[in-house]
């Protein structure tokens, strides 16, 4: 019984030496869909049904392949040409197809965290009263001020995709003179205030991929000089944990598009002060922050943007509007799928940070006066094949006073 006329074609693999070539070498590759092939004969052409291991003729326009001959059609070809990549990703990743982080700023927010007395050295202030009540302390005692990082430091928009995602997360931030302007203007005896804050997170999709949950824990370090004894040490210590869930209100993973929605809480688990540092004073408490976000791409071009508002559990803290875009393009995509990176994409981005109360920075009797700070961030994400984005960016305030003087981060996602 003769061999039917395609019997041992393999469409995706080279002719083994000394088998003939397959007829036209200068007809262009499918471009996929079902059943498409690496190297198709001629466009119409059929193998003739006599010959044994007859290669397929050319030139027979409107011939059609046999539907009779077992193995016509060979085996699996329905998914023999992979889907096309996800056009966020440039073919980067594959499980989380069309995630896309966003930097973000983690602007540490000014609070009056020192006052100096009439006693020597410096001490650190009470809590403030609810309002309408007289301050328990004389006003003699403000003479001066230092504004510190927050120990509320976690931010939706950090280090974030809209896409709900399986991942494990990394992120490094350092912050260059911190509130430098106000404590010169203040006449602060600390200086060269600096804070590094490493955050290792997760997140875990469930609902078919459709929701995740994730949590986030920070290691802060603060450090500061200081010509006064026991003022501006260094000090080190976690804080406080985070806990998120996200949801997918729609979504479309091909074209990497998304509009999503969650809520995040920040658990009091650490030190009412950042890195622990003991010679400081702050409220402490736990904060709610809902968010929407979205990401839109365009071939190359991608956005995403997050709104949210962090809300804190007590009136004596301050609530902040979050409103953070990111605009990026893919200015490179390696076509080969081996590649070790895959895709280089720079992106830019903006963040508004509003306070709605306690916003004048100025005001030495608020412990949470707060500055309203805008930022812009300038970063380049790397894609390699192994599902993992390296990030590094930068973060410049544009607004006064400057909350420091600026920021340089590392950001490390691997997917699963």
């Amino acid at each position: 019984m003769m061999a039917p006329p395609s019997a041992g074609y393999n469409p995706m693999a080279m002719p083994r030496p000394g088998e003939p070539l397959p007829v036209g070498p200068s007809t262009q590759p499918s471009m996929g869909g079902p059943g498409a092939s690496q190297f198709p004969p001629a466009e119409g052409a059929a193998p003739p049904a006599g010959a044994e291991g007859a290669t397929p003729p050319t030139g027979a326009e409107g011939a059609t392949p046999p539907t009779g001959a077992e193995g016509a059609t060979p085996p699996g070809a329905t998914a023999a040409t992979p889907p096309a990549p996800s056009s966020g990703l440039g073919g980067g990743l594959s499980e989380p197809q069309g995630a896309l982080n966003m930097f973000g700023d983690v602007a540490p927010v000014s609070r009056l965290a020192i006052l100096q007395s009439t006693r020597p050295g410096f001490v650190p202030p009470p809590p403030p009263e609810p309002p309408n009540r007289p301050t328990r302390f004389p006003s003699e005692r403000m003479k001066s001020a230092a504004f510190v990082p927050s120990v509320r430091n976690f931010k939706i928009a950090d280090n974030q995709t809209p896409m709900p995602v399986d991942r494990i997360t990394y992120s490094f931030n350092f912050f260059d003179d911190v509130n430098g302007a106000i404590n010169k203007r203040f006449n602060v005896p600390l200086s060269d205030i600096q804070a590094y804050r490493h955050v290792f997170g997760f997140e875990k999709t469930f609902f078919d991929k459709n929701a995740s949950f994730g949590m986030r824990l920070p290691l802060n370090t603060l450090t500061a000089n200081s010509s006064i004894r026991n003022l501006g040490s260094t000090s080190t210590s976690l804080g406080d944990l985070t806990a998120f869930v996200k949801y997918a209100l729609w979504i479309d993973r091909e074209q990497g598009r998304v509009i999503s929605t969650g809520l995040a809480i920040t658990m009091p688990t650490g030190p009412a002060t950042f890195g622990g540092a003991n010679y400081l004073r702050g409220l402490h408490y736990t904060n709610l922050q809902p968010f929407i976000a979205g990401q839109w791409t365009w071939g190359n071009l991608y956005a995403i943007n997050f709104t949210s508002v962090d809300v804190p559990t007590s009136s004596r803290d301050v609530t902040l509007l979050y409103q953070d875009f990111s605009l990026g393009y893919f200015l490179y995509r390696n076509p080969n799928p081996n590649g070790f990176i895959r895709s280089i994409a720079p992106t830019i981005e903006s963040h508004v940070n509003v306070a709605f109360n306690h916003n004048n920075p100025f005001d030495r009797r608020d412990i949470m006066a707060t500055s309203q700070v805008v930022g812009l961030t300038e970063g380049l994400n790397v894609f390699f094949k192994n599902n993992s984005v390296l990030s590094f960016g930068v973060v410049e305030p544009v607004t006064g006073p400057r909350p420091f003087n600026i920021e340089a981060m590392l950001l490390f996602n691997t997917f699963f």
